[in-house]
């Protein structure tokens, strides 16, 4: 299944599967913190970390706006959720 994402607003998408069906898809928004290891003392054995902040998008709904072909939504949503948290 191929899928191009088209970016309307803050909270919603506009995907095309494989160039024939359209859908109008909800994001929602997570901050999330993370930590980076970034030196390794090997004589102490302990690492220091760097933390950052990252925004983690989520499909909240999806609605089918045209085209004729059966996709299965919970397919089409792992793959949207993967594309847009590249």
């Amino acid at each position: 299944m191929n899928i191009d994402i088209d970016y309307i607003d803050d909270a919603n998408i506009c995907v095309c599967v494989s160039g024939t069906e359209h859908f109008n898809v909800g994001i929602e928004r997570e901050l999330r913190r993370e930590q980076f290891p970034v030196r390794f003392n090997g004589l102490t054995d302990e690492t220091d970390y760097h933390y950052g902040h990252m925004t983690y998008m989520r499909p909240t709904f999806i609605d089918k706006v045209d085209g004729d072909g059966d996709v299965n939504i919970e397919e089409l949503r792992e793959l949207i959720e993967d594309e847009i948290n590249k």
